[in-house]
């Protein structure tokens, strides 16, 4: 058995908006500097599954809900670098058109209101394209997976979180959908595909709020996550399909829905070793967070770098009450 475990680190936008661009790119001054060398989802599966020895200070990169900014700011400093990275598609934002530049995209706009205009406004422009996903796997040689269907949040505790206003959590536009408006009540967020979750039903000018059946909850998301693997397996091309859990949550019924589905893999946000007998459904993910300095990265490098050491330093996450 191998000494070495594979640490995945866990972005998501690179913008003024989120993690500025020079503070990623001093990210990979570090890496560089410590002589890691990133490999792929397909890489790590293969060693946790006892398929491929982890070589000395490997590490994998992902970032989460394939933002417009990762295909303008951070592909290009990865490729600037010779780096690799794995990034995950809520695949009912991949829309149609031609690979972007600065020059002809938008503006970049927080992470929450790309959320927002696209569940609202079905404005998925701040989330790259079919294009640009094409051209990172084909031109950049990275890989992209699937991050769900759509993202589905859901009231997953009774809460108290306020009323609705314009700042609230862009998953209320998801829960309330069309019916969306400021002074309703607002609970706590989480995903639908691991909660059952409470739902609103109007009925003659009343709200209630509806607890969602289990065998609900496993039929809808199995939808999602089959509409989800068929989506991405046609730009991807891949037989073996990865996945990552929204929020990083799930419990025994979402996987149970992701195994029938057909992916063979998951990403989680817990902090344990990945390395050879780690299930490839528990592959698991370091948070970085968008003001996290690169000392706090070489500190946390040298914590996972071995699997002992990721055992001592291991941050378990109850996805589940």
């Amino acid at each position: 058995m191998s000494l070495w475990n594979v640490p995945v680190l866990c972005y998501h936008g690179v913008s003024d908006q989120d993690m500025s661009p020079q503070l990623f790119e001093s990210h990979l001054q570090t890496l560089k500097s410590m002589g890691f060398r990133t490999i792929s989802g397909q890489d790590l599966f293969l060693v946790v599954t006892g398929a491929r020895r982890p070589g000395f200070r490997e590490v994998v990169l992902t970032f989460d809900d394939c933002h417009l900014n990762n295909w303008l700011t951070a592909i290009p400093l990865l490729a600037e670098y010779g780096f690799r990275a794995v990034f995950f598609a809520v695949t009912d934002f991949i829309q149609p058109g031609e690979s972007r530049t600065k020059a002809n995209s938008p503006e970049f706009l927080k992470a929450s209101d790309s959320f927002r205009a696209a569940i609202r406004d079905g404005n998925c422009e701040q989330f790259m394209n079919e294009s640009e996903i094409r051209s990172t796997i084909h031109d950049y040689g990275m890989e992209v997976y699937a991050h769900s269907s759509s993202h589905r949040p859901c009231f997953c505790r009774m809460e108290d979180q306020g009323v609705l206003h314009p700042g609230s959590h862009w998953g209320c536009l998801g829960v309330y959908g069309s019916r969306w408006e400021p002074g309703l009540p607002e609970f706590k967020i989480g995903s639908a595909y691991a909660f059952n979750g409470y739902w609103p039903v109007f009925d003659g000018g009343k709200l209630r709020f509806r607890l969602r059946t289990e065998q609900s909850r496993y039929e809808e998301t199995l939808d999602d996550f089959r509409r989800s693997l068929n989506r991405i397996q046609d730009v991807n091309g891949l037989d073996r399909q990865l996945f990552c859990w929204p929020w990083g949550q799930f419990d025994p019924v979402s996987e149970m829905a992701l195994q029938e589905a057909g992916f063979v893999g998951a990403f989680t946000l817990e902090r344990l070793p990945n390395a050879f007998g780690t299930s490839p459904f528990r592959l698991s993910r370091i948070g970085v967070a968008k003001d996290r300095s690169s000392s706090w990265l070489r500190a946390r490098l040298r914590m996972h770098g071995t699997v002992l050491s990721s055992r001592l330093f291991c941050k378990r996450y109850h996805h589940r009450p």
